[in-house]
């Protein structure tokens, strides 16, 4: 009996460990340790269950075959950039920076546009991004590199609520 207990108290406790949410990203670092599987979980959002875990594998695949190829230096100032809302809705285009300015553009399927921008030498003072899209929805997002500097992760919440993530680089984003 005293075995079983020892054995159901350690099954809680492991279930208790995974139960616990991930830990956040902190944006106020420039480059964090950024797994491939997080790429596809990003991406692969607004896909149905049934399909997510083949996406989230593909995602994982064109990560790792495409980060060995050392692209020229353009490839780390501009590329494929991704947002995802938490509705599923899938924005895809382009971005380019430069190290104290950088801007995006992104379109979904029925072509709303969001466009997103930082310029520390027009007085913003933190990388944050502005986001204005169709319609007039304005609001911010958030980036971080990977350790590479090519790829990142982000946030983003726009004023009428709605919220997602940022996927952007050319091993990150499968354009």
């Amino acid at each position: 009996m005293k075995a079983l207990t020892i054995m159901l108290s350690l099954a809680v406790v492991a279930m208790a460990g995974c139960a616990q949410s991930p830990q956040t990203i902190d944006y106020n670092l420039v480059t964090t340790n950024i797994k491939p599987h997080e790429y596809g979980e990003v991406l692969c959002h607004g896909v149905p269950m049934g399909i997510r875990a083949t996406c989230i594998t593909r995602a994982m695949q064109h990560y790792r075959e495409r980060v060995r190829i050392d692209g020229p230096p353009a490839d780390a100032t501009q590329g494929p950039f991704a947002m995802v809302f938490a509705d599923g809705d899938f924005y895809a285009g382009r971005y380019t920076s430069e190290p104290f300015a950088s801007a995006f553009t992104a379109r979904n399927a029925t072509d709303q546009q969001c466009r997103g921008r930082y310029n520390a030498f027009h007085g913003d003072k933190q990388p944050i991004f502005k986001i204005y899209c169709d319609g007039g929805v304005t609001g911010q997002g958030n980036i971080i590199l990977d350790l590479s500097g090519r790829n990142g992760l982000g946030e983003f919440k726009l004023e009428d609520g709605r919220h997602g993530r940022i996927a952007f680089g050319y091993a990150a984003v499968d354009l």
